[in-house]
């Protein structure tokens, strides 16, 4: 019996150490996937629809990441009843700082250059515009500190800019750590 529990309490203890050891692998920068629902007004545009964004996330310091981006959009006026027809897509590159307090709150301040085209109203009338902005998002973080993969829910996303753009909506993020 004594042996069973000197067996037991070594895998215990192997498996602990060797699952700290296995998480220690991956580095402290990550790449970021971003789906969100977001509304969209400018001069030229008004619109709602999906937006996503991919990222990369250097580590300045233990909770503090520089955090380039490209993100895409697709946008129509089909939720809202108000203005004529319009569908328009967005193609932007910005960058900005992450922060992580407490573990478990995730904010994001930052710059974008967004080009915007598609077409407006009942004529089909095609239009571009070009507009700089500048964004901040904050929500929750899930990230169990031994795992690769990290969860922020982000209900507050906000950018306003030139040519009277705004943007807000709802992100959900997906961080993963890449290894070493």
């Amino acid at each position: 019996m004594q042996n069973i529990r000197k067996i037991v309490s070594t895998i215990i203890l192997v498996v602990f150490f060797a699952h700290q050891t296995y998480a220690q692998e991956f580095s402290q920068n990550k790449i970021k996937a971003t789906i969100g629902f977001e509304f969209l007004e400018d001069d030229n545009f008004i619109g709602d629809g999906l937006v996503t964004i991919l990222g990369y996330q250097w580590k300045l310091y233990d909770w503090l990441f520089l955090a380039p981006q490209l993100k895409h959009g697709t946008f129509s006026t089909a939720g809202i009843s108000c203005v004529s027809n319009e569908y328009f897509n967005t193609f932007g590159t910005g960058i900005g700082v992450n922060a992580n307090f407490l573990r478990v709150i995730t904010a994001g301040l930052g710059w974008e250059i967004n080009y915007l085209h598609g077409l407006l109203g009942n004529n089909s009338e095609y239009a571009r515009d070009l507009c700089f902005d500048v964004y901040a998002t904050a929500g929750f973080r899930i990230a169990p500190k031994d795992k690769r993969i990290a969860v922020n829910i982000l209900p507050f996303s906000l950018s306003f800019g030139t040519n009277n753009f705004i943007n807000y909506g709802v992100r959900v993020e997906m961080e993963i750590k890449l290894k070493e």
